[in-house]
């Protein structure tokens, strides 16, 4: 069992677990904290430590029922809510609850305890004594509530940066798996007429255009590609937009070695679709270093993560 499963997991063996080790050492300080010798010699004695047992026996359970009445009825259905108002009054009610009824567990307490300094049983040690032991039911009802209330908005949150996460990275696969409307009108339109003026070109526009439109399709769920496929497919966009355009400011220079890195699919045919959308022209000069690319162009440099092939395969 992990420490985080221990601790945040819902699991039904994992809450118990939980329970048990809180119960465990809380109800091991009260029994030490009811060791109550009046003087050294009756550390010896089994009345001490059986007035301390007959202690945890009284209190304990009232103790133990208000901490989960704090924390499966006032907590959820008032504190996290917001009705504080009544969350304050059902508190107090708890209080009052917790004292009437350690007042009658006081009486069986002082009832069968003979401390060698007395205690008499009677109205005030029995207010004295239930009123104590309920004020540390309060105390520790609101360490518990503490707790969960912040494990609740931990895990909120940790709730809320996966959603955020998640939608991240659909936006991205969104993003990166398809190409512009406005380019592939304009290039499907650029091959319609030189189809309809038969054209030479068009056999290889049309080619161009399948490989393209088939590896955003087709690669675009791997994790990663060679760095060398994703590199020939921008060199194809490239040609593309040379045919249609007739430029000659249309060029990647690749410098480095693309051999055995891997990138993520249309991470840099996006970078190069772009430069063309908006400034008409692609003039790209690419690094291949050891672990990143280093992609400069007229709309600034980009920088894009790669992965070595063998660790490609590692993580397959």
């Amino acid at each position: 069992m992990s420490t985080s499963a221990f601790f945040l997991s819902g699991e039904s063996r994992h809450c118990i677990a939980r329970h048990l080790v809180f119960w465990l050492v809380y109800l091991s300080y009260f029994y030490i904290q009811s060791v109550a010798p009046r003087k050294y010699s009756e550390f010896f004695i089994a009345d001490t430590w059986y007035f301390a047992f007959l202690n945890v026996c009284c209190f304990g359970p009232v103790l133990i029922t208000m901490v989960y009445v704090s924390i499966f009825f006032l907590l959820p259905r008032f504190l996290i809510p917001k009705r504080y108002a009544v969350f304050i009054a059902g508190f107090l009610l708890l209080y009052l609850a917790g004292t009437v009824v350690n007042y009658f567990t006081a009486d069986i307490f002082l009832s069968h305890v003979h401390y060698s300094t007395p205690k008499e049983n009677n109205f005030r040690h029995r207010l004295e004594f239930g009123n104590y032991n309920t004020r540390w039911a309060m105390v520790i009802s609101v360490v518990a509530m503490g707790i969960r209330l912040e494990k609740f908005y931990y895990l909120q949150q940790q709730e809320n940066v996966k959603i955020l996460r998640n939608t991240l990275q659909a936006e991205w696969q969104l993003q990166k798996s398809a190409f512009h409307p406005e380019f592939l009108l304009d290039s499907l339109g650029h091959i319609r007429s030189l189809i309809n003026t038969s054209s030479d070109a068009a056999p290889s526009m049309i080619l161009k255009m399948a490989d393209l439109l088939s590896y955003s399709v087709y690669e675009n769920d791997k994790a990663n590609i060679p760095l060398e496929k994703e590199l020939a497919e921008c060199e194809n966009l490239l040609q593309l937009q040379h045919k249609k355009n007739r430029s000659d400011s249309l060029s990647m220079d690749i410098f480095g070695d693309p051999q055995g890195r891997q990138i993520i699919p249309m991470s840099l045919l996006k970078l190069v679709e772009e430069n063309l959308q908006h400034t008409g022209s692609s003039i790209i000069a690419v690094t291949v270093e050891a672990d990143q690319l280093r992609v400069k162009s007229v709309l600034g440099e980009t920088t894009i993560e790669l992965v070595r092939q063998t660790e490609a395969y590692e993580h397959a």
